[in-house]
């Protein structure tokens, strides 16, 4: 009986390889933006001047965080006109609720999140005092399923200090850095590229001056930033002089989009991608894939040699031949990295021991047994007949090898 198994992901595979485009980007949006502690009661110039600097950079994103008292009591009329106001020009709007690092009460907490919603109609929550050791990964989720089932969709921790890989996800943004002086590139980097720079926000007091190319490395690494001159006491009861610069030297956004083919059109899907910056990992993902990065900044591509029976042949758009290349974007770019098959047969006598990926060149009889081993996958495509005699020979596919029949291809 002929075996097809497993013919249902390829055929979508082929299906996807014919009509695949890429994701729609952001278009000229910064994909890096700006969050404000705005801890100033309106109507005041603070105010006036964070709605100036969005007219101004309508690209950049902006959250500002608005925080009455150390939370919403008591109730303060002029918020509600103030923060339909930043509403209006797309900006994002949290309410500030201390957690005391998990100690204060879950209902002082939720109840702080009701009034938020209740009084002002924020759009999300800035939980602050984040727990940032093991064993509270579950309060903080929680905390952001109950802001979210308000309405308040958005949520972002703030615990002061670098967190746990644990943490991420439990709200939507994680302070990762608030200190005095800004802090180096690599301390933004390291474990933290393994997760989407949406993840993270930096924030730095105490600083004397600012300039574009701190701001536009950086901005590779977090999704929102925030300096300011001020320091301890009390840094944010005054807006920071750096907001202009800040929106004029964040970059703006371009997305790269990347994909993988065989020479005839047939997406080659989950081939691993990596992006450099610097000299250092920045991105790593699996084709078809969008990167977020930044126009006009440098960019290291990299693709394997060979992948699952495929042997890297060339870029499409520029016909180079080797699998890493540099990228620098002015606007959104895709990219398609294009293979050739490694064609493979059984032997014309005794078994076969498949150690390297490869697809098979013909219709062809195994004259032994077959053995795919060493993380291989042999392919049998469409249109290919592959014959073993199982009366008197086996096929033994080890852990972590594979064979991938696809749709119209068959062993039997």
């Amino acid at each position: 009986m002929a075996c097809r198994a497993g013919w249902w992901a390829v055929l979508i595979l082929v299906l996807l390889g014919s009509c695949y485009v890429f994701r729609p980007a952001a278009g000229a949006e910064a994909s890096t933006g700006i969050a404000i502690p705005l801890y100033v009661d309106p109507p005041s110039p603070a105010w006036d001047a964070v709605v100036l600097d969005r007219t101004e950079h309508p690209d950049v994103p902006m959250i500002v965080v608005i925080n009455p008292d150390d939370g919403p009591a008591p109730y303060n009329p002029n918020y509600v006109p103030a923060v339909r106001q930043l509403q209006s020009l797309g900006i994002m709007v949290l309410g500030y609720v201390r957690t005391g690092y998990g100690t204060i009460p879950y209902s002082n907490m939720t109840s702080e999140m009701s009034e938020y919603h209740t009084w002002y109609g924020v759009n999300g929550t800035f939980l602050d005092e984040m727990s940032y050791w093991p064993g509270n990964e579950t309060l903080y989720s929680d905390l952001s399923n109950y802001s979210r089932s308000l309405g308040l969709g958005y949520t972002m921790g703030n615990p002061g200090i670098d967190t746990l890989p644990s943490y991420i996800g439990t709200v939507n943004n994680i302070v990762i850095y608030e200190n005095t002086s800004l802090p180096a590139v690599s301390r933004l980097a390291g474990w933290h590229t393994e997760y989407p720079k949406d993840d993270f926000t930096m924030v730095a007091i105490n600083v004397t001056s600012l300039n574009s190319s701190y701001i536009g490395k950086i901005s590779n690494y977090v999704k929102y930033i925030y300096v300011t001159n001020y320091t301890l006491p009390n840094p944010y009861l005054s807006l920071s002089p750096f907001l202009s610069n800040m929106s004029s030297y964040i970059p703006p956004g371009a997305s790269l989009g990347i994909i993988s083919q065989d020479r005839s059109g047939r997406l080659i899907g989950n081939l691993p991608v990596d992006i450099y910056y610097d000299g250092s990992i920045l991105r790593q993902g699996d084709t078809p894939d969008t990167f977020s990065l930044n126009g006009g900044q440098q960019y290291l591509v990299t693709v394997p040699e060979s992948f699952k029976g495929y042997v890297f042949d060339h870029w499409q758009d520029n016909y180079s031949y080797l699998p890493s290349r540099d990228v620098t974007m002015s606007s959104d770019t895709n990219l398609v990295a294009i293979y050739r098959a490694v064609l493979c047969a059984p032997p014309s006598s005794g078994n076969w021991n498949v150690t390297e990926s490869c697809i098979l060149g013909g219709n062809s009889t195994a004259p032994g047994n077959v053995t795919v081993g060493n993380d291989s996958l042999i392919t049998i495509p469409s249109g290919m007949r592959f014959g073993i005699d199982f009366s008197r020979f086996h096929l033994l596919v080890r852990s972590g090898s594979g064979v991938l029949i696809e749709y119209g291809g068959a062993i039997n």
